[in-house]
């Protein structure tokens, strides 16, 4: 052992070794691109982090700097995809990539904002009869149609 750090090959952390404070990480949002999903090819999904392995912990040399390195265990939004364990150079490229992500996603709602809903009769005859389409009474507005603003 290196400083009273575990070996190379040591057994994994346990799940009661993953902290869930002590790191400005946690809580963060971050878009992992990975084949973990439904369809087994590498696509992006939204995760958060939600637990870390401190470097004398985690049993884990970073890739980049071959020395002893934390771990940031992510949860995905999509509950069908497990928990996956990032590097912090990944986390931060997760959070970069979300944000990103983010702001495209902001752009598009801004976008449709404002966005006229059609009048019954602007609609073709066969949609203009929906009740969902039809004005409330009184008020001007569109709802569920005959008597659905009398209460």
């Amino acid at each position: 052992p290196l400083h009273g750090q575990r070996e190379l090959g040591a057994a994994p952390a346990e799940e009661d070794e993953w902290q869930r404070t002590g790191s400005a990480y946690l809580g963060q949002r971050t878009r992992i691109r990975t084949d973990l999903g439904p369809q087994d090819t590498p696509a992006e999904y939204n995760a958060t982090v939600v637990s870390w392995l401190p470097a004398d912990v985690s049993n884990f040399r970073c890739s980049r700097t071959k020395g002893w390195a934390p771990l940031w265990r992510v949860e995905f939004d999509d509950p069908s995809i497990t928990v996956q364990d990032l590097e912090e150079h990944e986390v931060k490229e997760g959070a970069t990539l979300f944000a990103a992500w983010q702001a495209v996603m902001r752009k598009r709602s801004e976008a449709t904002v404002g966005t006229a809903v059609p009048r019954a009769e602007q609609l073709p005859a066969n949609r203009a009869a929906e009740p969902s389409l039809q004005r409330l009474p009184g008020a001007g507005g569109w709802g569920a149609g005959a008597g659905a603003g009398a209460m």
